[in-house]
């Protein structure tokens, strides 16, 4: 489940910055990947991308495109 929240990207990647300084023990894409999903509830970092990028497009978009883009995610392709 998402957050209603924007993620914030840079947030994410400051985070992610400063724990691979503290701690270490990981790459820092793995880092970007775990802050994404403890701050924005995402499973990985290109999520938070997909989202954000999304987010900031919506706001150009007519009603009726917003309306068909978001039905449209509620049909599987096959």
């Amino acid at each position: 489940m998402h957050n209603a929240i924007t993620p914030d990207l840079r947030r994410i990647k400051q985070e992610a910055r400063r724990r691979r300084r503290a701690l270490g023990n990981a790459s820092y894409m793995q880092y970007l990947d775990l802050v994404s999903r403890e701050l924005y509830g995402v499973r990985h970092f290109h999520e938070a991308q997909v989202l954000s990028t999304r987010v900031s497009s919506d706001r150009n978009q007519c009603p009726t495109q917003h309306y068909l883009r978001s039905l449209q995610e509620y049909y599987l392709d096959f």
